[in-house]
C-alpha cells in the first residue's frame, strides 16, 4: 500500500484501503466537473477546456496507474512504483507545460497571481514561461526515471527546483503586470 523513494513497500493497508484511489479520483473528477459551474470568469475556463479536460484526464490517468500498480503489487507481480510513479509524474508535467499557453484567465485553473488575474498580458506572458519550466522539469523527471536514477534523488532535485520555478514565476508575473498600461490598478480596485 506504500513505497518508500527507493521503490521498496514499506507500509500494508487493509482490504477496504483498495478503495481509497478510486474515491480520491471519482471526488477530484466531481469537484473538477463543478469548478466551472461556480468560476466568475467561466467564458474564459469555456475558452480553456481543451486544456482543462487535458489535465484532468491526465491526473485521473496517472492516479489510476498508481492504483493499477497497487492492485498489481497486491496481486503479487513486481511492478517497479518508484519509476511509474517518477516517469508518470514527469509526463504529466510535461502535459501541463504544453497546455499552459492555452489557458485563458480564470481563477480555478492556471498560474493565478494577484497580477496575472488583473492584466492579461501578465497572465499571457507568466504562462508562457511557467509552461516552459513546466515542460523542462517534467521532461527531466522522465530523464531520470528512464536513466534509472533513484526515486529519492529524483524527488530531491524536483522539490529543489520546484520552489525556485515558482518564486521566478511569482516574481516575472508582477515585473510584466508593472509594465503593462492595460493592467488593473490593484490599490486603486481597493478603495
Amino acid at each position: 500500500m506504500h513505497w518508500d523513494a527507493a521503490g521498496k513497500v514499506n507500509g500494508y493497508g487493509g482490504r477496504g484501503t483498495l478503495f481509497i484511489g478510486p474515491c480520491v479520483v471519482l471526488g477530484l473528477s466531481l469537484l473538477l466537473y463543478l469548478l466551472p459551474y461556480i468560476e466568475p470568469r467561466r467564458e474564459h475556463l469555456l475558452r480553456s477546456s481543451k486544456a482543462y479536460k487535458t489535465v484532468w484526464l491526465g491526473v485521473v490517468l496517472f492516479l489510476s496507474t498508481v492504483q493499477a500498480s497497487i492492485v498489481l503489487t497486491a496481486l503479487g507481480h513486481h511492478v517497479p512504483m518508484d519509476r511509474v510513479c517518477t516517469i508518470g509524474m514527469g509526463v504529466l508535467f510535461t502535459v501541463m507545460g504544453n497546455l499552459f499557453g492555452k489557458i485563458r484567465s480564470n481563477f480555478v485553473f492556471g498560474v493565478r497571481t494577484p497580477w496575472t488575474l488583473s492584466s492579461e498580458l501578465a497572465w499571457n506572458k507568466t504562462h508562457r514561461v511557467a509552461g516552459w519550466l513546466f515542460v523542462i522539469l517534467g521532461l527531466g523527471i522522465i530523464a531520470g526515471g528512464l536513466a534509472g536514477v533513484a526515486a529519492k534523488y529524483v524527488l530531491y532535485a524536483f522539490f529543489g527546483f520546484l520552489p525556485l520555478m515558482l518564486v521566478f514565476v511569482f516574481v516575472y508575473s508582477y515585473r510584466v503586470w508593472k509594465s503593462d498600461p492595460n493592467k488593473i490598478n490593484l490599490n486603486a480596485a481597493k478603495t
